[in-house]
């Protein structure tokens, strides 16, 4: 189970990365992570996705092994906010 978990956690860090890259692209929105913000321009594009599934990836797996299936899942809850965040502020910057 938990490499389902970990697996949707990678496919949320994804649509981050997508909504991510369409708001900095047109420059509708912002970001206000410091890291990615750095790391945006200076890497290709499917290495930035990468890092970012990559790295949801890791971390959810992390907190199975370290804390168990609760942490894994409040990770995934957490996870799923970003995405809804930045579809939120891309609608709101059409207007």
């Amino acid at each position: 189970m938990e490499w389902y978990i970990g697996g949707i956690a990678a496919v949320l860090a994804i649509l981050d990365a997508l909504t991510t890259h369409i708001g900095l692209k047109d420059g509708r929105a912002g970001e206000t992570n410091p890291l990615w913000r750095r790391l945006y321009p200076r890497l290709p594009l499917p290495a930035f996705f990468a890092l970012l599934a990559g790295g949801q990836f890791c971390l959810s797996m992390s907190l199975f092994y370290l804390l168990g299936e609760p942490a894994q899942l409040a990770h995934l809850a957490v996870s799923a906010i970003v995405p809804i965040s930045n579809v939120i502020v891309l609608l709101r910057s059409k207007r």
